[in-house]
């Protein structure tokens, strides 16, 4: 009887077992590697997420199908192992293979309704900037103005040096008029010539300039001046010395060398003769005169000049700075070339600045 009860007790215990044992084995937790911690980033659209063991034990990742990532709540054994399985630890992070992100992504979106679809990129447009528009000519530009060689054409420079008679119905004539040139002047206005050019400035720059001569050398001066440019030779500025008008033709000429302008006609007098200068007839140019000044000497030999405090540091020769003018300048050897006088070469008087013909 005890035989038989044992017996029976024994089938029932085993299928028991057997169920606790399927049970226990169906809900093991799965194994999961540890990689670098215990924490795992999933990052997409720049949203971190981080998970932990204990919500890798409570829940399950999915992709949706555009990548945005979800998590559900674990309902089975079986749905949580499956889960766990395709996404696995060494998975996560790299769910998003073949898409940019951290910084690069460019994960597309379809537009609704249109089917076309559109970048997280803002598009950059190549910067271009405008032509510069080359000149063919000086003419509405006046003396002074500063251009840039983008805006001048190397190949043909000759159309940026002109010569123009100046006639009585012209701008030119109505501005000079009453001031450098005047009624009973010394010279007839048919025997003036307009040069207009360009010169390179102090700052190496091509700048516009303009100068009055006689006919008769006119185009030496145009040439000479063409060549200047050519080798870059520096001069402070070329106007007319009517910009300068003081009401004394004289006094127009102290204050146009003050301003260090370089110039040719002005009807005056000399100022240490009282005899009709060559500036009168247009025969005569003045170039870069604060460091090429004008120098007299009195009965005791002591040089002075009638120039402003800046020129009477370049009467000292003997300390050859910029724009001094000495024999060996390109400028003095120009103008000697085409039959000039230097007044750098006299001897009674110095007069660096001046150069004439006769």
């Amino acid at each position: 009887m005890r035989k038989q009860c044992a017996l029976r007790m024994f089938k029932l215990i085993i299928p028991v077992c057997a169920y606790v044992v399927m049970m226990t084995a169906c809900h093991k937790k799965p194994e999961i590697p540890e990689d670098k911690g215990s924490k795992e980033k999933i990052v997409q659209n720049d949203v971190a997420e981080e998970i932990t063991e204990s919500s890798i034990e409570d829940e399950t990742v999915a992709l949706d199908s555009t990548g945005a990532t979800d998590f559900v709540s674990g309902t089975s054994g079986e749905k949580e192992s499956d889960t766990l399985g395709s996404v696995g630890t060494e998975s996560v992070g790299t769910e998003f293979a073949g898409k940019e992100f951290a910084g690069k992504e460019s994960a597309e979106t379809e537009s609704a309704g249109t089917g076309s679809t559109e970048t997280g990129f803002t598009e950059i447009k190549e910067f271009t900037e405008p032509a510069i528009e080359v000149i063919d000519t000086l003419d509405g530009l006046s003396a002074g103005d500063v251009l840039t060689e983008e805006q001048l054409d190397p190949q043909d420079i000759d159309k940026y040096f002109t010569v123009s008679e100046i006639t009585e119905d012209s701008d030119v004539f109505a501005f000079i008029n009453g001031k450098s040139y005047r009624v009973q002047t010394s010279i007839p206005l048919g025997n003036l010539r307009y040069l207009k050019l360009l010169h390179w400035n102090y700052e190496g720059m091509p700048q516009v300039g303009e100068i009055i001569v006689n006919k008769s050398i006119a185009g030496d001066v145009i040439d000479i001046f063409k060549n200047l440019y050519l080798q870059k030779y520096e001069i402070y500025s070329m106007k007319l010395v009517d910009n300068f008008w003081t009401g004394d033709p004289n006094d127009t000429d102290t204050a146009s060398m003050n301003a260090n302008n370089t110039s040719s006609f002005n009807d005056r007098k000399v100022d240490y003769s009282g005899s009709t200068s060559r500036h009168s007839y247009g025969m005569a140019i003045d170039i870069n005169p604060r460091e090429n000044p004008y120098i007299l000497y009195d009965g005791s030999g002591h040089a002075y000049t009638t120039q402003d405090e800046q020129a009477v540091t370049y009467m000292d020769r003997s300390n050859l700075r910029p724009h001094m003018m000495t024999n060996d300048d390109l400028c003095v050897r120009l103008f000697k070339s085409k039959g000039f006088r230097w007044g750098g070469d006299w001897s009674s008087l110095k007069d660096y600045q001046h150069f004439d013909r006769k």
